[in-house]
């Protein structure tokens, strides 16, 4: 129930460096590209693409 929301939320943040919020926006907005992308080259690594 939202596990995994919670762990890419923290990636954001500790990437994106706490506190500063445009770095969190720019990490999010980052992500999300990268989760798109490989949601539509190889669907099976969407987990581990966001980590990589």
């Amino acid at each position: 129930m939202g596990a995994d929301l919670i762990i890419v939320v923290f990636a954001v943040v500790v990437i994106g460096a706490m506190g500063s919020i445009l770095g969190s926006i720019a990490t999010g907005f980052g992500l999300g590209l990268i989760e798109g992308l490989i949601r539509l080259l190889c669907t099976g690594l969407i987990a581990i693409g966001s980590f990589s």
